[in-house]
């Protein structure tokens, strides 16, 4: 993928075309129903599934971001003795802040035409990486033009929805673990 070295934080448009603006908002809804999901696993473990128990979550427990979610809900699983499937939460636990950083960035960036690139959006988080007569320092002042068309959005949002599948997966695999007799 090209780098596109120029400032384009004054060239900021809102007029993107329908199918980016639509799978933009697929994305945005799919990590939204990612993050919800999640949350409701914790409130489930936490709460032993007690049909109060999703809103006595919703009142005890702050809303982190997803990747956050998923350590939480390891340590309240541990406090209640039960298993799971481990090795599906660390498998979903890059992906998830991978996805989480494109969900922000293309709902939050600033979008642009360039004439070479076509449809771009503002990075403006990181520092730049040296690359030969490339800008230097952090992007927030130098921001970073990232090309993504309808297609590249389109893979994110299969991304997320392999996501939801393990998510899905992980739920049906908490069980109480065995009593020792004693």
């Amino acid at each position: 993928m090209a780098r596109i070295f120029q400032d384009v934080s004054q060239k900021a448009r809102y007029d993107l075309p329908a199918s980016l603006n639509r799978e933009i908002g697929r994305i945005v809804v799919r990590w939204a129903y990612f993050e919800h999901h999640i949350q409701k696993m914790i409130w489930a473990v936490a709460f032993d599934a007690d049909p109060k128990g999703a809103a006595l979550g919703r009142i005890a427990i702050q809303e982190p971001r997803a990747a956050d979610r998923l350590d939480l809900l390891e340590r309240v699983a541990a406090v209640r003795k039960l298993s799971f499937d481990r090795a599906l939460l660390r498998k979903m636990r890059a992906p998830t802040k991978t996805l989480a950083e494109q969900r922000d960035l293309f709902a939050h960036g600033l979008w642009t035409k360039d004439p070479n690139a076509g449809w771009v959006v503002q990075q403006t988080r990181g520092t730049w990486t040296q690359y030969r007569g490339g800008p230097r320092g952090i992007k927030r002042a130098i921001p970073e033009a990232i090309p993504r068309d309808t297609d590249d959005l389109r893979a994110t949002i299969r991304e997320i929805e392999a996501l939801i599948a393990d998510g899905k997966k992980l739920l049906l695999s908490f069980k109480d673990e065995p009593r020792s007799s004693s």
